[in-house]
């Protein structure tokens, strides 16, 4: 298990996820597309999206898991990101990710949301960079993981409260800024 130094407390499944992408950089700062969906890992990958990040400020969701399209009851697969969230987040976001690809490191963010039934549960993200082997785009790999289980037939319906976002160090350092937050 690979130990990841954060403020909070990451769960073992976000753990391992980043203990995967670990172990899929060989001889590369990150892993590169290929390597990564040639050796997917069947427990996560439901519950993984792909963001095609541009140095021109475009952010694409080019895969949204399974597991994902059921707990949110909407497929995001080829949307912009601009498309579903305001202007300033997606700003943010795609700032963040960029900064990620660059350094390389990863980005952890806990959260919470309102399911379909009313009930208010934890979220967790964590984020790490892909190589496409171009200079000025790069995947993003985001992990998602309810923190509580669902019930039967809930979904997901609404973001509540960003509660924390920060660099995961996977080897290279971290950014000298903090990330952006995203509104609540």
């Amino acid at each position: 298990m690979v130990e990841i130094k954060t403020q909070g407390e990451i769960s073992e499944k976000a753990t391992a996820f980043v203990g995967h992408w670990l172990s899929l950089r060989i001889g590369e700062d990150i892993p590169t597309s290929e390597d990564f969906l040639d050796n997917v890992d069947p427990v996560s990958q439901p519950f993984v999206s792909f963001n095609d990040v541009t140095t021109d400020n475009h952010n694409t969701v080019v895969l949204f898991g399974t597991g994902l399209v059921d707990l949110w009851k909407v497929d995001l697969t080829g949307k912009e990101v601009r498309e579903f969230i305001d202007e300033d987040q997606a700003n943010r976001l795609t700032t963040d990710m960029l900064k990620c690809a660059f350094k390389p490191c990863g980005i952890w963010e806990v959260s919470t949301l309102r399911t379909t039934s009313g009930r208010v549960v934890g979220w967790e993200m964590v984020t790490l960079p892909i190589n496409l082997g171009e200079p000025n785009r790069f995947r993003i790999a985001r992990y998602h993981n309810m923190l509580e289980p669902t019930e039967k037939g809930e979904r997901i319906q609404d973001i509540l409260h960003f509660q924390r976002k920060e660099w995961v160090d996977v080897g290279a350092g971290l950014p000298a800024d903090a990330p952006l937050m995203k509104a609540s």
